[in-house]
């Protein structure tokens, strides 16, 4: 749930909405299946894996949110 803290730190709601549409999207496609995406389907596709990859990477080094941890 978006504002929700984990081990003490709060999650931003856009953050905690990439998390959940990147959880759905490792739910429906293989990883065969993005690479083998054709057409503008498949770039969009691609696309979305890579922006949401992008904004939680972000997260996930302190670069967005609460900041990073030194433990």
């Amino acid at each position: 749930m978006p504002g929700d803290t984990v081990n003490g730190a709060s999650v931003p709601a856009n953050v905690q909405e990439a998390f959940d549409a990147a959880t759905v999207l490792f739910s429906t496609y293989m990883p065969a299946q993005v690479a083998g995406a054709r057409g503008p389907s498949g770039n969009a596709l691609r696309s979305r894996f890579s922006s949401l990859y992008v904004l939680l990477d972000a997260y996930n080094n302190g670069l967005v949110g609460p900041g990073h941890c030194s433990e």
